[in-house]
């Protein structure tokens, strides 16, 4: 008997499972559903993943405290982050491209591709406006400028400006995506972290600056030292310590020439200190007579040029100073790096200013020491010079008599007399000389004029 209970899959004859059947469009929703769903829960695990990737990259820099060490490994952790050929960090300082630290390059590329970039094009776009800037192709933005010889090709794009405090640091640069192009979500990454490379530079940096000054005391310290014990110039020993100071690739002291409006490199330290010894300088038109002449220090963040003919090595930063004690100008002392070394900052100016103010007033102590012991010298030889003349002289003149009175008594004896007579010479000669030295004595003193002929009484021998 049917009693209409036999519904939905149960068989005719009310054995085997039930059956759930659907009409055609909501089996077709709930199949989109459950693929959308799928999606979405791969999607949060991608997500998820490089969430941690970027708290990999984060954790791959937080750990140094060397501000350079944490600019390459920023550099590094971002290509590897939104998994891009070409990453690169550009430090801006007064508006110019100061520093550029790149990764993906081999290292004969970069030969062949020469200087690094100076902020031109479309990476000047971003040193004048520090917002993130996400392109499918560089060529398409009005700003680029085109590659230079040998440089690969890049298309896709991605910059961001890296803030301390507040202050543009630099930017991140990202070119040729594996996926083609940069995502939004590529973009937030980055962005992410760059505030956590902020932090990083940010403490890194408050970390240099107590090591440099903790390098500045140590040299300004050695330098006092080393002064007091003498031995070595004083310019030589200021432009030694001033080197190590800077962790500077060259140290020079200039002082006044011989030559009128010029200056010369009294004394240089440093890998490169030979190529600039005795270097004469033109006071009208060069870096160090502004210095000399204004008495305000100079940085150079590119100084772009080589020594001299021939000279391969290219200085890069400079730093120069006015060297003054009290209010007079003694010179400048100098300070440079290679091209391919670190820019100096403002803090290494002041560093600089304060340590040259310093040997300024430890070199114009040890003139003065100087100046004493030389006192000193000048006095010992005129009490020198004092117990010859009315000491020795006295005796010897004393003797002198006493063997001209002997030789009026042996007349009768011609070999006894002549003998008496030569030995009064020799005395009369002997005077003479110690006179000279006396006389030579004196005159060494400053302000002492050589003393007239003696109006005394003559040594000469006596008549016979």
């Amino acid at each position: 008997m049917d009693d209409g209970r036999n519904d939905h899959g149960a068989g005719r004859d009310g054995s085997g499972p039930p059956r759930l059947t659907f009409p055609d469009a909501p089996r077709l929703a709930l199949e989109e559903t459950l693929l959308a769903l799928t999606s979405q829960a791969a999607d949060v695990l991608a997500t998820q993943g490089r969430l941690r990737a970027l708290l990999r990259a984060t954790a791959a820099f937080s750990g140094d405290l060397d501000v350079h060490v944490v600019l390459r490994h920023v550099v590094e952790a971002t290509r590897e982050l939104v998994d891009a050929r070409y990453a690169a960090l550009g430090v801006v300082r007064g508006g110019h491209l100061v520093e550029f630290i790149h990764s993906g390059m081999d290292a004969e590329t970069v030969a062949l591709i020469g200087d690094p970039p100076k902020g031109l094009g479309l990476l000047g776009q971003l040193v004048e406006h520090p917002e993130a800037l996400r392109l499918r192709a560089l060529a398409e933005h009005p700003a680029a400028v085109g590659f230079p010889e040998n440089h690969p090709p890049m298309r896709s794009f991605l910059g961001v400006p890296i803030r301390v405090h507040d202050q543009v640091f630099g930017n991140l640069y990202l070119t040729e995506s594996a996926n083609g192009e940069f995502s939004d979500e590529d973009e937030q990454l980055v962005t992410a972290l760059a505030h956590s490379a902020a932090t990083a530079i940010a403490n890194s940096r408050v970390h240099t600056e107590v090591q440099e000054q903790r390098r500045w005391l140590s040299a300004s310290t050695l330098l006092t030292q080393d002064l007091f014990k003498g031995g070595e110039r004083a310019t030589a020993q200021v432009a030694r310590h001033a080197a190590l100071g800077a962790d500077a690739d060259l140290a020079a002291i200039a002082v006044p020439g011989v030559e009128p409006g010029t200056l010369r490199v009294d004394a240089a330290a440093g890998i490169l200190a030979d190529q600039v010894s005795d270097l004469p300088i033109d006071i009208d038109g060069s870096h160090a007579g502004r210095v000399f002449t204004t008495g305000a220090p100079r940085l150079i963040q590119d100084y772009g040029s080589t020594l001299g003919d021939g000279d391969t090595a290219m200085l890069g930063p400079l730093v120069i100073v006015p060297l003054q004690a009290r209010d007079e100008v003694l010179g400048t002392l100098s300070v440079a790096r290679l091209a391919n070394r670190p820019v100096f900052t403002a803090s290494d100016v002041e560093h600089l200013s304060l340590f040259a103010a310093h040997a300024g007033l430890a070199i114009e102590l040890d003139r003065s020491r100087s100046d004493q012991e030389l006192m000193n010298l000048l006095l010992d030889r005129d009490r020198i010079a004092a117990e010859l003349h009315d000491d020795v002289i006295t005796e010897l003149f004393s003797v002198g008599m006493g063997l001209q009175g002997l030789a009026g008594r042996v007349q009768t004896d011609t070999a006894v007399h002549s003998r008496v007579l030569e030995m009064a010479e020799s005395l009369d000669t002997t005077i003479h000389r110690i006179r000279t030295t006396v006389y030579s004595l004196r005159s060494a003193q400053p302000g002492n004029r050589s003393p007239g002929p003696s109006h005394g009484p003559s040594h000469g021998p006596p008549p016979g």
